[in-house]
């Protein structure tokens, strides 16, 4: 009961100070190229190309799962990364 007291606590402290690996708290963004290696270009970000399983980012935040959007005319990928 002892550890299990104490593994809770540190689970606890490590939620309060942000590392909950569950948990996206930055992003990793990324270039989306045309098969010739050039910038995909966009008007809005539906024009970007994805994969069914990613989605539109709704906004600029941190997403919780992969996205594209449409910045200055280029598509980028928006992928949750972990602490």
């Amino acid at each position: 009961m002892r550890n299990f007291i104490r593994i809770g606590g540190l689970g606890l402290i490590a939620a309060l100070f942000g590392c909950n690996p569950n948990v996206a708290c930055r992003s990793q963004v990324t270039a989306v190229h045309e098969p010739d290696g050039g910038r995909f270009v966009c008007a809005v970000s539906e024009d970007c190309p994805r994969l069914d399983n990613v989605i539109v980012c709704v906004n600029d935040g941190t997403p919780q799962r992969e996205c594209v959007r449409c910045v200055a005319s280029q598509c980028e990928s928006v992928a949750p990364a972990g602490c």
